[in-house]
């Protein structure tokens, strides 16, 4: 992969950054994967399709970047969509959602991946005494007539989501023990909504 031409005036959709290692003091890592060895095909905003097999998300600056060598990335800044490993993240108004499910009234059900620092704290007094650890949170929306609402994962949101056809969500969800509180039993339940 040539990541100059990618920088470029023809390329121009993202930049090399050198400094890899920014927050040694904390704890873990900024990047969504837990490695870099991910097969990715990537979306330009100018139309361009780039496969690489090395990318992850870094969650502290929200945009994907692929590993150029032990102290360097290169930043992707202009795209749209980028689908690794199977799973698909979109860029909705300036930030990378992954792609949970899609249904014919086009509603998309979005997770967006969080990144908190976590101070690590004294036992006794919660003093904080370092810098503490990355910690990886998520949040739910759904994407709808070009508006992101945050969805929370329960019962009420989700049956208020699927009003028109309540009763039918209810005894499905009570058949199969489905929870409203579990990311791929709402999938269930959205597939079937989908299916009436």
């Amino acid at each position: 992969m040539n990541y100059s031409s990618l920088s470029s005036a023809g390329g121009n959709i993202g930049t090399i950054d050198f400094s890899i290692n920014k927050d040694n003091d904390v704890e873990g890592s900024s990047y969504l994967f837990k490695d870099w060895d991910n097969s990715a095909r990537i979306y330009s905003n100018n139309q361009q399709i780039i496969d690489l097999g090395n990318i992850n998300l870094d969650l502290k600056i929200a945009k994907f970047a692929s590993k150029i060598s032990e102290d360097s990335i290169f930043v992707f800044d202009d795209i749209y969509k980028v689908k690794i490993n199977e799973r698909i993240f979109s860029n909705i108004k300036n930030n990378f959602y992954e792609v949970l499910y899609t249904d014919k009234d086009n509603f998309i059900f979005l997770k967006k991946y969080i990144l908190k620092v976590e101070p690590e704290r004294h036992k006794i007094t919660n003093t904080v005494i370092g810098p503490g650890r990355y910690e990886i949170e998520s949040k739910y929306y759904i994407y709808k007539n070009n508006e992101l609402n945050k969805l929370v994962l329960n019962k009420k949101y989700i049956l208020e989501m699927l009003a028109s056809k309540n009763s039918l969500i209810s005894k499905y969800q009570k058949d199969y023990k489905l929870s409203y509180s579990k990311e791929e039993d709402v999938i269930k339940i959205f597939q079937y909504y989908n299916s009436l």
